[in-house]
């Protein structure tokens, strides 16, 4: 006997798994493309980029095919991807729906045009029909960290702007009170001083009947020699009370409207070149000045501007290691927005980065046995803020420092 035999089989359930998983995938396709940020899809053992999203062919500017043939050596530097890697194999967890999403940033990568695109990285394993893949995000955050910094520019030039007012305040009130009592000191030395020669005959002779005689507890021949250097170190140190005390009322001196005139900025540099051009010579053989010609004038005081160039060309010959070593000085002119900027430009021992943060404090000096007072850059600082400056420093150690000035133009 001949027949059929047939087995039924109920997959129902089968077909309604497979119609969910194509809805899911479709979904996570959807999601995939319309993510603001640079997504891909990765291998998680060599990292080859599999998909990339349409944010990621924008942000990066690399079709999908390229993407995929170049890889992530495409957007990262060999350093900055071997990195990535380590960080990446030390977070990836199992295929689990409850797994943590692995978080990297900063993270620099680089476009088709060779721009830095500082991202945030966030990924996470992911399983679909037996493969695993790792799923990533690249978030541009370039702009956040760009806004950050200014931020924190800013929030430490307030703090350096209320250091130097609350300074000030305190400088105008000790600099009378210093000033009087070290006139009395100087015009004292300055007399006895001019007084030692008769002083000096006179002794002589005493001591000539009486060869024991002591002055101050010292043999007469010892006092005689050593009491003019004592009376040229007060008169020496009381200048340069003097020359401190000058400086703190430079420092704290109220700003005077009338004085204000619009100017040239190339005049008061060569007004400054003028008074440094002995100084110059003896500090370096390599000196270059290249000053722009039509650059607009600036509203200000003249000598305070002046003061700052003197100030700063003095920092700079007197950080040079040698005579071989040398200063450049330009002006120039910023368009966006309008300001005039000199920027002076030593190949000198540059500055410690531990100390980079405190060189614009008052008294804040490395120069304290050539004579330094530590008010020079605190002195320029203030006049160019009262100008509506800028003052920046870029420093490397062993190669030189860059301090660039801006001031706005009428």
């Amino acid at each position: 006997m001949i027949g059929t035999v047939g087995i039924l089989a109920d997959i129902t359930e089968r077909k309604r798994t497979e119609v969910a998983l194509r809805e899911s995938e479709e979904l996570f396709r959807q999601i995939f493309e319309q993510n603001e940020d640079a997504a891909f899809l990765l291998d998680p053992h060599s990292l080859s980029i599999l998909d990339a999203n349409a944010a990621a062919v924008r942000l990066y500017g690399y079709g999908k095919e390229h993407l995929r043939s170049g890889g992530l050596a495409l957007l990262m530097k060999p350093a900055v991807l071997a990195s990535f890697s380590q960080k990446l194999a030390g977070k990836q967890g199992v295929c689990r729906d409850d797994a943590p999403w692995s978080q990297i940033s900063p993270l620099g990568t680089v476009d088709r045009r060779g721009n830095t695109v500082m991202a945030a990285f966030r990924g996470r394993l992911l399983r679909s029909r037996g493969q695993v893949y790792l799923y990533g995000t690249f978030r541009d955050i370039t702009e956040k960290l760009r806004i950050r910094k200014e931020r924190s520019e800013m929030q430490a030039k307030l703090i350096q702007a209320n250091k130097m007012t609350a300074i000030g305040t305190l400088a105008s009130g000790i600099a009378h009170e210093i000033n009087n009592p070290n006139n009395y000191l100087l015009a004292n030395a300055q007399f006895l001083e001019e007084a030692w020669p008769d002083i000096r005959r006179s002794l002589q002779e005493h001591a000539e009947h009486r060869p024991d005689l002591t002055i101050g507890g010292l043999p007469v021949g010892e006092a005689l020699r050593d009491i003019p250097q004592l009376l040229g170190s007060l008169i020496e140190g009381s200048r340069r009370i003097q020359n401190i005390v000058s400086s703190l009322k430079d420092f704290s001196r109220q700003d005077d409207e009338a004085m204000r005139r619009p100017f040239d900025i190339n005049r008061v540099i060569n007004a400054a070149l003028v008074i440094l051009a002995n100084k110059i010579k003896q500090s370096t053989d390599h000196f270059s000045c290249d000053l722009k010609e039509g650059l607009p004038r600036i509203m200000g005081h003249y000598q305070k501007i002046e003061q700052v160039v003197i100030n700063l060309l003095i920092n700079a010959l007197q950080a040079l290691p040698d005579r071989q070593s040398g200063v450049f000085l330009s002006t120039s002119l910023q368009q966006a927005p309008r300001a005039v900027v000199i920027r002076i430009r030593d190949q000198g021992i540059g500055i410690p980065e531990e100390i980079r943060g405190r060189i614009l404090d008052p008294f804040f000096t490395t120069r304290h046995k050539s004579g330094g007072t530590g008010l020079g850059l605190s002195i320029c600082y203030a006049i160019i803020n009262d100008h509506k400056g800028t003052i920046d420093f870029e420093s490397t150690v062993g190669v030189g420092t860059t301090v660039t000035v801006t001031l706005p133009v009428l």
